[in-house]
């Protein structure tokens, strides 16, 4: 586990020396635990084995010390039974121990648990005795015992290896889960292990030279994100819990204050120690972002938001009417007049379609439910006299995640945009574009001018490449004015700050609550690391305690985690752990556009839900939001059940403006 050691004395050794991480370090390579991830399976294991001797002891009295209890090879069934006795209780025994290393210190305080590593090597000579026992009995069982006047003997041979058996394969399955495919991998290494994944992920999709640079950029991506993070999923769970404990906190102002000692200076003093700086508390809003939302905004939000539910299809129809969803498409399901692209014989997706719209058939023009990378499925339909919709859907197969995670910003050239440059999300660029060149190919885009009024409009991945189509048709296709957009829920990662303000007057995003989509984006997804570590640093509590927090019954306050007092040294620990799991920070050229700040459209509404409510339908509140504030992502159970369509969809119809 070791990749580098500290002394348990005053003062620490010279930075210099290789430092312990959380990530265990075993058999050579980095696996997926944490050496305080092993309490409640150790404690499960040490009881399990527990129990069984106590039976295997039961056997024993009463079946080989019977009298009639006369059989061939009798000597060795009593020698297999007095071993699985011994090394049963063997096992509870130091299970039990493994679990008391494992209890020991907070996240980062890994020397209180050096003895972890090689309690895992006892653990697994002991796992090939156990193997040696079940080979054992199974040779046994498989002699012939027909001689045996006391069949009780050949049963509790057969339970005893048996359940051996299980005992044998339940640490091989625990290793199974634990093992990190790219443990062994230097950061060289790092991309072209998610450059693997990604192609493993999407197996089925035709390898062109589009996809093969689609793959190669989300690696970069993730590469970016994930490089250097030595955090297990249980870190990532336990820092998400005190992020939540923490944002709570900031929110209403409640200072965290020791008892008996005084109150831990985290808010300041570890923030400087970890090379962190606090959001600042004074952000420039512009006048239009103190404006009152009209509740004529909100209307035009609610009357277009059928279309954006029915770029989705069939999936979400049958999600939203799961008992009769079915039936009702069979009954739509009919000879439509209108082409299709990517749609299965039986048509669901464009029933869907005109089920949720409330359009005709007629009035569809065009629509596309295929699954491509930086391709979404969208259609195009005449929603009113002279008014051209057209619905890009979100994100619904790995293709489409492919391209939310081909997140590297990307230079577009807009005139009249303030600033020296303008840069938008790649992958959803190269979506729009790909949207145009279709319409290209099917003869729609010069039929677009003929129209007054083109509203585009999406939910997710299709609000951002709505928007940036948007930017596209308006200003390299000069359709001008006639060219609005609704964004609902748009990606953070979208537009940098100079284009977003210069979409401020045809492009509005709402989205609902907590949402974390409109926050997401590289930088923030960075930003979030380093807060999750420094949470993770100061807590002074062990994973265990953290995660527990999740239940309600069990639930407490940030002050339990972080208001004890500690002495420096532990502290400095933690700290040192935290420092070298912080992404190293370079002044290359591609670093720096790879973690600029990313926004979504300026013109930003936000839907809250109402305190104090009684029963019945929950109630929104609409609030203008300064997008500076979406550089922060909130940690709250509804982040993601915030974004999904349906519910925009029941905010939207709950808004008080209605």
């Amino acid at each position: 586990m070791t990749i580098f050691s500290l002394k348990k004395d005053k003062n620490l050794q010279d930075n210099s020396r290789n430092q312990e991480m959380p990530g265990m370090i075993l058999f050579g390579r980095r696996w997926n635990v944490a050496t305080d991830d092993f309490v409640v399976s150790s404690l499960l294991a040490s009881l399990s084995h527990l129990a069984w001797t106590a039976v295997t002891i039961y056997f024993y009295a009463s079946c080989f010390s019977a009298p009639e209890a006369v059989c061939d090879g009798y000597d060795i069934r009593q020698a297999f039974g007095l071993s699985a006795i011994c090394l049963h209780g063997m096992q509870s025994v130091l299970y039990a121990i493994f679990c008391f290393f494992s209890f020991r210190g907070t996240v980062f305080e890994l020397s209180k648990r050096r003895n972890v590593p090689v309690m895992i090597g006892v653990l697994t000579a002991v796992t090939v005795l156990q193997f040696a026992l079940s080979v054992w009995g199974s040779a046994l069982h498989m002699q012939n015992t027909t001689t045996c006047i006391h069949h009780c003997i050949t049963d509790a041979i057969v339970a005893m290896f048996l359940v051996s058996w299980v005992f044998t394969l339940l640490p091989f399955l625990t290793m199974l889960f634990a093992f990190d495919g790219v443990g062994h991998i230097d950061s060289d290494g790092y991309e072209r292990a998610w450059h693997r994944r990604c192609r493993f992920l999407c197996c089925c999709i035709q390898d062109s030279a589009s996809e093969r640079d689609a793959f190669q950029s989300v690696s970069k991506t993730m590469t970016t994100i994930f490089r250097n993070t030595d955090l297990t999923p249980t870190d990532v769970a336990a820092g998400m819990v005190l992020m939540n404990l923490r944002q709570q906190e900031k929110s209403t102002q409640v200072a965290i204050v020791g008892i008996g000692c005084p109150p831990l200076p985290y808010q300041d003093v570890e923030l400087v120690d970890l090379g962190l700086e606090e959001p600042s508390a004074e952000r420039a809003s512009s006048p239009s972002n103190t404006e009152p939302v009209t509740s004529a905004e909100i209307d035009r939000f609610m009357s277009y938001a059928k279309y954006y539910l029915g770029a989705y299809g069939s999936l979400l129809y049958l999600w939203n009417n799961i008992f009769t969803g079915s039936c009702r498409l069979m009954c739509r399901r009919k000879a439509f007049k209108f082409s299709a692209v990517g749609e299965g014989c039986c048509r669901f997706d464009s029933a869907a379609l005109l089920a949720f719209t409330g359009l005709q058939d007629r009035d569809i023009i065009f629509a596309n439910f295929g699954n491509k990378v930086c391709l979404p499925g969208f259609f195009i339909a005449a929603a009113a006299e002279n008014e051209i919709v057209i619905g890009v859907r979100g994100t619904l197969s790995f293709q489409d995640c492919l391209t939310d995670a081909f997140a590297i910003p990307t230079l577009i050239k807009i005139e009249g945009c303030p600033g020296e440059a303008c840069y938008v999300h790649s992958g959803m660029l190269r979506g729009a574009r790909n949207v145009v060149a279709m319409m290209k190919a099917e003869g729609l885009l010069d039929a677009l001018l003929l129209h007054r009024n083109i509203v585009i409009l999406g939910h997710s991945l299709g609000a951002g490449v709505a928007s940036i189509l948007t930017i596209l048709l308006r200003e390299e296709h000069k359709m001008g004015s006639r060219v609005s957009c609704l964004a609902y829920a748009p990606p953070g990662g979208l537009l940098s700050r100079n284009l977003s303000e210069h979409t401020r007057k045809y492009i509005r995003a709402i989205a609902r609550g907590q949402d974390m989509i409109p926050r997401l984006s590289v930088f923030t997804m960075n930003e979030l690391r380093k807060r999750m570590i420094e949470a993770l640093a100061l807590s002074r509590r062990h994973k265990i305690y953290i995660l527990r927090n999740c239940c309600v019954c069990t639930r407490r306050s940030a002050a339990y985690f972080f208001d004890d007092c500690v002495d420096d040294s532990t502290l400095d620990e933690a700290m040192m752990v935290a420092k070298d799991l912080l992404p190293e920070t370079t002044e290359s050229p591609t670093d720096a556009i790879m973690n600029m700040k990313m926004y979504p459209p300026v013109n930003f509404i936000n839907l809250l839900p109402q305190s104090g409510q009684g029963k019945g339908k929950e109630q929104f509140r609409a609030l203008r939001v300064d997008i500076e504030e979406l550089q922060e992502i909130l940690v709250t159970t509804a982040m993601v059940s915030d974004h999904m369509p349906d519910k925009l969809f029941e905010a939207l119809q709950g808004c008080i403006f209605r």
